[in-house]
């Protein structure tokens, strides 16, 4: 009934994505935790990340034009999702969005490479930013990703999350993930 108030207030484009990703989140918890899809116990307002009820675990959601990419853990978890080909403005992005030590090591790449290396940090952080329920405007400098432990962390929290990132079929997909998980198991599944 809740999800059912929140279309109301949405356009027609965002009445359909959220539908279809809140749907497709009910669709893939239902055999994980054994409850009927409609039972689920979500809370899933449109903007704000979706929370389970009842000690269920944590989930993520993210989107673009195309694709869906949906994350479930028994610990806090961030999910990302984007076009490897999307265009950016690395340069201006890096400037004002990361720190000193990703400043001067994007320093070292240029055109098309610089691009690629800004958008695998953008899908790190913003993955970050999802598994603590952030705000991406907010948060985006606090989070300083290093790339020889594969290590993200809120410098202004002292918090830490592991980082899995992939590239599948044209996308770049960001999991952060909590350290205790020692054994990662991704099951990505192209539906």
């Amino acid at each position: 009934d809740c999800e059912k108030k929140f279309l109301k207030k949405l356009s027609p484009n965002k009445v359909l994505e959220y539908r279809y990703s809140r749907g497709k989140l009910r669709s893939f918890l239902s055999p994980i935790l054994k409850i009927p899809p409609l039972e689920i116990p979500l809370i899933a307002p449109p903007g704000k990340p979706p929370k389970l009820e009842d000690g269920l675990g944590f989930v993520s959601i993210s989107h673009c034009k195309d694709a869906l990419l949906l994350g479930w853990s028994k610990y806090p978890v961030g999910v990302d999702i984007e076009h490897c080909y999307r265009k950016i403005n690395a340069e201006n992005i890096i400037k004002n969005f990361y720190s000193k030590l990703e400043q001067n090591e994007a320093k070292k790449y240029f055109g098309e490479e610089l691009r690629r290396r800004c958008l695998d940090l953008w899908v790190i952080k913003e993955s970050a930013i999802k598994s603590t329920s952030g705000s991406i405007f907010r948060d985006l400098f606090n989070w300083e990703y290093s790339r020889s432990d594969n290590i993200v962390n809120n410098k202004k929290i002292d918090l830490k999350k592991r980082i899995f990132l992939k590239e599948l079929d044209g996308y770049k997909i960001g999991i952060a993930y909590d350290l205790r998980i020692k054994d990662r198991n991704f099951f990505i599944s192209k539906n």
